[in-house]
């Protein structure tokens, strides 16, 4: 994943990298999100002309996804755990 500063229209399919509030605090937006184009009309409401997003690679995959592959994985009957238990001798 590369890290780039976009203008607002410039966003649409990458990851946002930082939650963005509006002026009183409130979140509007959270990190992590994939930016669609109705994101692009709120972060120049706004007043952003700049926003930090990640912009994924070929064969880079989001971290939400990875984790449920993993998951799918660890659930596998073929997975066997090699190590000793704590407190557990031979």
């Amino acid at each position: 994943m590369r890290l780039e500063m976009r203008p607002p229209s410039d966003t649409d399919g990458t990851i946002l990298m930082h939650n963005i509030a509006d002026r009183d605090g409130r979140q509007i937006l959270r990190k992590g999100i994939r930016l669609g184009p109705e994101h692009a009309g709120q972060l120049v409401r706004l007043g952003l002309d700049g926003v930090a997003v990640g912009v994924l690679g070929a064969d880079d995959v989001l971290e939400d996804d990875a984790a449920q592959e993993l998951a799918v994985v660890m659930q596998a009957d073929a997975l066997a755990h090699g190590g000793r238990q704590a407190g557990h001798s031979e």
